[in-house]
């Protein structure tokens, strides 16, 4: 049986590759085909001025629910405590 060896790993910060997983994740992404058939998946480009505000919502309860799910869960009790969290970092909390 092969062993496997732990490699150091870096952790990449960046906010665009972080988007991009959330992205895919939320399932907002699109399939290429490529002339070799080769097929991959790639984050939508994403522009709030575009959208309106139906597709804004979809994609930030997809969104949340993918950093919920993988992340936000760890730290706080419940998604609505989150959600605070979130209004207050925004500034719409009343």
């Amino acid at each position: 049986m092969a062993s496997v060896h732990n490699a150091s790993l870096t952790v990449e910060k960046s906010f665009e590759a972080y988007r991009k997983w959330v992205a895919m994740e939320a399932v907002f992404f699109r399939i290429v085909v490529f002339p070799n058939g080769a097929v991959k998946k790639e984050a939508k480009s994403i522009s709030f001025a575009k959208m309106d505000d139906n597709e804004f919502s979809e994609l930030y309860r997809a969104s949340f629910n993918v950093i919920w799910n993988q992340i936000l869960h760890k730290y706080f009790e419940s998604e609505a405590d989150a959600e605070r969290a979130v209004n207050n970092l925004l500034g719409f909390a009343s």
